[in-house]
């Protein structure tokens, strides 16, 4: 990474104490799997631990230390675990009360997500940093198309990540770290996929089936 971008969001004059992370509980999907691997890899001797998160789960009744032994813990919420894609994505566009409720029923999917997600937070108050979604880039259904409607996903996203924010906003040490706006900064078209991945694996762009592609008759290039 350039310095450029190290400074760009992170103003590096703001400082004005040393604040150490001894300890790091990472919750989630396959989307943050990587993480632990690059905090252990900081060497600032800072370690971290990971638990698979996906769906209304229950997290395990103790974290793999004790819990005070972390100073935060970094939750992501599966997109797919909230709206299912072919839940959207076969309503008829010509019905908004359908979209309407299927709005609704994906907020009461996220609030119990949610609060099985930031059991940790709730009980024992531990600093935690929620990812919030990757809004889509376009609407597949057509550009000119109505743009602040629950019909369009990119403003259904949006939507959902104000309902996110007022969720984790009303607990106590809890916090929205916006990757959406993060993934902006560097650029979607290098980030993000929404041809294939829409809402699953979190819409991130990556190589992970190019080995099922080695069998085209014309084999495409990786999408890194």
């Amino acid at each position: 990474m350039e310095p450029i971008f190290q400074d760009y969001r992170n103003p590096t004059e703001l400082q004005v104490r040393d604040c150490p992370i001894r300890r790091v509980l990472v919750v989630g999907s396959c989307l943050v799997a990587g993480f632990p691997g690059v905090i252990n890899g900081l060497g600032q001797d800072c370690h971290a631990d990971y638990i698979v998160f996906n769906n209304v789960a229950r997290l395990p009744a103790v974290p793999p230390q004790a819990i005070e032994s972390y100073d935060l813990q970094i939750v992501q919420i599966a997109a797919r675990s909230i709206l299912p894609e072919g839940s959207y994505f076969r309503l008829p566009y010509t019905s908004r009360e359908e979209y309407a409720e299927l709005f609704e029923q994906t907020k009461n999917r996220l609030a119990m997500t949610l609060a099985s997600a930031l059991e940790y937070n709730d009980k024992h108050g531990i600093l935690t940093i929620v990812l919030n979604f990757l809004v889509p880039q376009i609407n597949p259904m057509g550009k000119l198309l109505p743009r602040y409607d629950l019909r369009n996903p990119i403003y259904f996203f949006e939507e959902i990540n104000r309902y996110i924010d007022s969720e984790v906003t009303a607990r106590a040490n809890c916090y929205i770290l916006d990757v959406n706006s993060l993934s902006n900064t560097y650029g979607k078209r290098y980030i993000q996929d929404d041809v294939v991945w829409q809402t699953n694996h979190a819409s991130i762009l990556s190589d992970a089936d190019f080995d099922l592609d080695g069998g085209r008759l014309e084999t495409p290039l990786r999408a890194s």
